[in-house]
C-alpha cells in the first residue's frame, strides 16, 4: 500500500559495480556470477580474499604519507540458501590447501608455492634460496574460532590470520561486547601483549588480522537490536563492509543452459604466488612488509575521496545520521586500492586509476551501509492501522460488490480485525485524508464512501 510517502520507502541498493574490478578481479568475478553466485555476495567476497592475500606481505600509504595496515572486514547478511558458504569456500580453497601443506610441513609443496612467488619486494639474494630448517611455518593462518583467546593464541604461531564466522557465534555470544576493543586491535595491526600463566608474556610485533562474517538476517536483526549501537558508535561497524542481500524476486535458472562451476585458475595462481612470497619470508624471517606506494594522483583521488565523506556527513549531508562513517572511507579506499595492485601483479606504486577503481567500490559499500544503519522513520499508529483496515475494506468491496458502507457499522465490527473502536476511527480518518474514502451524511447517520481508483469493483464475465 502506498501512501505517497517517499521516507517510507526504503531506496533501492544499487548493483555491485564491477567494472570497478581490475581484469583479474573481474573475470573472477564473472566467473563465479555465472556459475550461479549472487553478483553482491560475489564482489564482497573478491574484496576480502584479495585483502587477505595482501595482509602478510606489504602495507599501504595514505596521502598524508602515513603507513596503514591491509587487512579486511566484511559483513554478508544475506538469508540461507544465497551461496554465501559455497562462494567463500571456492575462494578459499587455495588458502587452506597452502595452510595444510604448512601444518604438514611438505616441502615439494611448498617448494612449488616459492616458485610461483614473484618476490614482491624481497631482497635479490633471498629470491629462489633454500631454507635448511624443518620447523613447520605458516603464512596466514585460517581460524572459525572468533574468541579473541583463540586469536591471540594463533597469533603466537602466525601473524596473519583470516577469521570467518557463518553461524554467528560471535554475534549472539555474551561476550561480545567485552571482545570490541581486541577486535578492532586485529584489524588495526597493533602490537599484542599477550600474557599465558605458564609461558608467560609474549609480545606480536605488527599481527595482521582480517574478519568475514556472513549470517541470516534474522540473526543480524537480533545483533543490531542488542548491540548495533556498540558496533557502530565503537568504529567497528565503520572500518567494514557491510553488504545487505535483501529477499527479493526469484533467481531462476536456465534448464537449457545450467551453470558449469567457476574456472577460477587465474585466482588459484594468483593467489598462489602471493602465499609463495609470504612461505619464502617466513623461511628467512623477514617480518618487515614491502610498503606500497601511491602515486600523487592516486594521493589526490583519496584525498578528495576523504572531502567528499566529510560534506556527505555534514547535517545537510546524506550522512549525516551515520557520522561515524565517513572518516573510515579513504583509509578502505587504500586498503582497497594496494590490495588491488598486489592482486594484479601491477608494477610499481598504487595509480590513480587504481585508487579511483577501490573509491568506487567503497561508495558502493556506503549505500550498504546506509541500508541497514539509517534510522527509519517511525510509521505513525494510525498509518499502521489504516493499513489493516485497507485490507479489510479491500476484502468487502470484493464480497459485496460495493463501495458506500455505514461507519457506525464498520466500526463497531472493528474488533473482529484486532482493532479498538477507536482506532478504527482514527484509521478511518487517515484514509480520507489520503484520498482513499471520504465521509458522506445519509439523513442523521454518517456513512463513508471508498474511492474507486483505490477500491474498484471485480466484475467476472458469465
Amino acid at each position: 500500500m502506498n501512501w505517497n510517502r517517499n521516507d517510507s520507502v526504503p531506496p533501492q541498493l544499487m548493483d555491485v559495480p564491477l567494472d570497478a574490478f581490475p581484469p583479474k578481479m573481474r573475470y573472477t568475478a564473472d566467473e563465479l556470477i555465472r556459475s550461479g553466485g549472487h553478483p553482491a555476495i560475489s564482489g564482497a567476497l573478491i574484496w576480502h580474499y584479495t585483502l587477505l592475500c595482501a595482509q602478510p606481505l606489504v602495507d599501504g600509504e595514505m596521502p598524508d604519507g602515513g603507513i596503514v595496515p591491509i587487512s579486511s572486514f566484511v559483513y554478508i547478511n544475506a538469508v540461507s540458501g544465497s551461496g554465501k558458504t559455497v562462494l567463500r569456500e571456492a575462494l578459499e580453497q587455495s588458502f587452506i590447501d597452502c595452510q595444510l601443506a604448512c601444518e604438514a610441513n611438505d616441502a615439494q609443496a611448498m617448494r612449488q608455492y616459492e616458485a610461483a612467488a614473484p618476490s614482491w619486494g624481497l631482497p635479490v639474494s633471498f629470491a629462489g634460496t633454500k631454507s635448511e630448517s624443518d620447523e613447520p611455518i605458516y603464512v596466514t593462518k585460517l581460524l572459525t574460532d572468533l574468541t579473541p583467546e583463540s586469536i591471540a593464541d594463533q597469533f603466537m604461531q602466525c601473524r596473519s590470520l583470516g577469521v570467518s564466522d557463518d553461524e554467528g557465534q560471535v554475534l549472539t555470544a555474551s561476550w561480545f561486547r567485552r571482545s570490541v576493543p581486541a577486535y578492532i586491535h586485529v584489524l588495526d595491526g597493533h602490537t599484542q601483549l599477550i600474557a599465558r600463566r605458564t609461558t608467560g608474556t609474549k609480545t606480536i610485533v605488527d599481527p595482521r588480522g582480517s574478519i568475514l562474517i556472513s549470517v541470516q538476517p534474522e540473526v543480524t536483526d537480533a545483533f543490531d537490536t542488542r548491540h548495533g549501537g556498540l558496533f557502530r558508535q565503537s568504529g567497528l561497524a565503520p572500518r567494514g563492509l557491510m553488504v545487505q542481500v535483501p529477499a527479493s524476486a526469484p533467481r531462476f535458472m536456465d534448464v537449457n543452459d545450467l551453470p558449469a562451476p567457476p574456472k577460477l585458475d587465474v585466482w588459484r595462481d594468483q593467489v598462489a604466488g602471493l602465499l609463495g612470497e609470504a612461505i619464502i619470508r617466513a623461511r628467512h624471517g623477514i617480518t618487515t612488509r614491502h610498503v606500497i606506494r601511491s602515486t600523487p594522483q592516486a594521493k589526490r583521488c583519496a584525498a578528495a575521496l576523504h572531502n567528499e565523506y566529510q560534506r556527505r556527513s555534514m547535517s545537510s549531508g546524506d550522512l549525516a545520521e551515520l557520522p561515524e562513517h565517513g572518516p573510515r572511507q579513504m583509509e578502505r579506499a587504500t586498503k582497497l586500492a594496494v590490495g588491488m595492485h598486489v592482486l594484479e601483479g601491477l608494477p610499481g606504486e598504487v595509480s590513480g586509476e587504481t585508487m579511483e577503481r577501490a573509491a568506487q567500490m567503497v561508495r558502493w559499500g556506503t549505500e550498504h551501509y546506509k541500508h541497514r544503519f539509517m534510522p527509519k522513520p517511525k510509521v505513525p499508529a494510525a498509518e499502521l492501522h489504516a493499513q489493516t483496515l485497507h485490507l479489510r475494506l479491500t476484502a468487502l468491496v470484493k464480497d459485496t460488490r460495493q463501495r458506500e458502507f455505514e461507519l457506525r457499522g464498520l466500526v463497531d465490527t472493528a474488533p473482529n480485525i484486532g482493532l479498538s473502536t477507536s482506532q478504527a476511527k482514527r484509521a478511518f480518518d487517515f484514509l480520507c485524508n489520503k484520498g482513499y474514502a471520504r465521509y458522506v451524511k445519509y439523513g442523521n447517520k454518517q456513512w463513508v464512501e471508498l474511492s474507486p481508483e483505490q477500491y474498484p469493483l471485480i466484475r467476472f464475465r458469465a
